[in-house]
C-alpha cells in the first residue's frame, strides 16, 4: 500500500488540495514493473499558515503497492522539492484514525506532514510525487496496474497533534483515477526512478525558519558517523528519535537531554545503531517543534 502525504488546511469546510481541482495523473513505471511514480498535477491548493499539520491516506481494494517508499510535492515540472511542508511522523496514528472513521473504505495508510517556512500559496504551481515499489512479477500487463490505480482512494483531514487524532468534520475523498481530467501510463528507465529519488530524498529541503531551532546533518550519505549540528533559539529539552523510510521506529529514545541555546554538535555512531544500508529519517523534538530530516545510510 502507498502513503500519502498532504499538505495542512485551516478552514474546516475545506480540504488541503480544493474539491473543485480537476487533476492531471501520470504514472511512469519500469519495464519491469517494479519502480512506480504516480505525479498528480493541476492541483489547486488552499493557502495555509505554517506549523499546522494534517493526516492524508491512501486505501485501496487491491494490494499492489507493497513497499511505499515517500511523498514528496515539487514544483511543476521539476524534481526540486517544495520547501513549504515537511514529512511528520505518526503513521500508525494515522492508519487507526482513518481506519476508524471509514471503515467501509479498506487497507488505510496515512501519513501527517507539517507546514513550515511560509506556508502554502494558491499561487505556487506544484506537483505531487507518490513512489513506490513493487515485488518483481506483481504487474505482468499494463491491465492490472490499471486494475490497481482504478482502486486507489485518497483522503484528506486535519490532524490534531494534541489530541493524536484527525478532526473528522471535513474529510475530503476522492478516487485518484476516475476524478481527474487525463490519466497517462508511461513507461521510464530505472535510471529515472534513481535520479527522481536523489533529488528528493537528499535534498535536505526539510528547513524550518519558523521553529525555534535549526537542525542540519551531514554526510548525506553517510556510512560512519552522522553528524547533527543544532541551533537552538532559546534552552530547551532535546528528543532524538531514529525511523526507517516507512514510519517504523528504530530507536524511540536515540538521544535525551537539555540544551542550552546556541550552536551543538551531536555525533550518531551509524555502524552501532543501523546494521543496514537504506534511506532513514532522523526526527528532532525541541520542546513542542519537531523536525525530520531524511539521509542515506551506506
Amino acid at each position: 500500500m502507498l502513503f500519502f502525504t498532504c499538505m495542512a488546511f485551516i478552514q474546516k469546510s475545506q480540504a488541503c488540495i480544493d474539491p473543485d481541482t480537476v487533476i492531471t495523473v501520470v504514472c511512469n513505471y519500469s519495464p519491469d514493473f517494479t519502480q512506480v511514480e504516480i505525479r498528480l498535477g493541476n492541483l489547486k491548493l488552499h493557502t495555509e499558515t505554517p506549523n499546522t499539520f494534517c493526516s492524508c491516506a491512501l486505501s485501496s481494494w487491491y494490494d499492489a503497492f507493497t513497499t511505499p517508499t515517500y511523498i514528496a510535492f515539487v514544483y511543476k515540472g521539476t524534481n526540486n522539492p517544495y520547501p513549504n511542508f515537511a514529512a511528520w511522523d505518526n503513521t500508525n496514528g494515522a492508519d487507526e484514525a482513518w481506519n476508524t472513521e471509514f471503515p467501509n473504505y479498506p487497507n488505510w495508510s496515512g501519513y501527517i506532514s507539517a507546514v513550515v517556512n511560509q506556508g502554502l500559496s494558491t499561487n505556487d504551481e506544484v506537483e505531487m510525487v507518490i513512489r513506490a515499489s513493487t515485488p518483481p512479477g506483481t504487474f505482468a500487463i499494463v491491465e492490472h496496474l490499471d486494475s490497481a490505480m482504478a482502486s486507489i482512494t485518497l483522503g484528506t483531514d486535519m490532524w490534531l497533534p494534541d489530541e493524536q487524532t484527525m478532526a473528522f468534520d471535513h474529510p475530503g475523498i476522492r478516487n485518484i483515477k476516475y476524478d481527474n481530467s487525463s490519466f497517462q501510463y508511461v513507461v521510464k528507465p530505472l535510471s529515472y526512478f534513481e535520479e527522481l529519488d536523489a533529488a528528493i530524498l537528499l535534498s535536505g529541503t526539510s528547513n524550518a525558519n519558523n521553529f525555534s531551532f535549526n537542525v542540519t546533518v551531514g554526510p548525506n550519505p553517510s556510512f560512519g558517523n552522522l553528524n547533527v549540528y543544532l541551533n537552538l533559539a532559546q534552552a530547551n529539552h532535546l528528543k532524538m528519535r531514529l525511523l526507517d523510510i516507512n514510519g517504523t521506529v528504530i530507536s524511540n529514545k536515540l538521544y535525551e537531554t537539555l540544551l542550552p541555546p546556541g550552536k551543538h554538535h551531536i555525533q550518531l555512531d551509524l555502524l552501532a545503531i543501523l546494521p543496514k544500508n537504506g534511506i532513514y529519517l532522523l526526527e528532532v523534538q525541541s520542546g513542542e517543534a519537531i523536525q525530520a530530516k531524511r539521509f542515506l545510510r551506506l
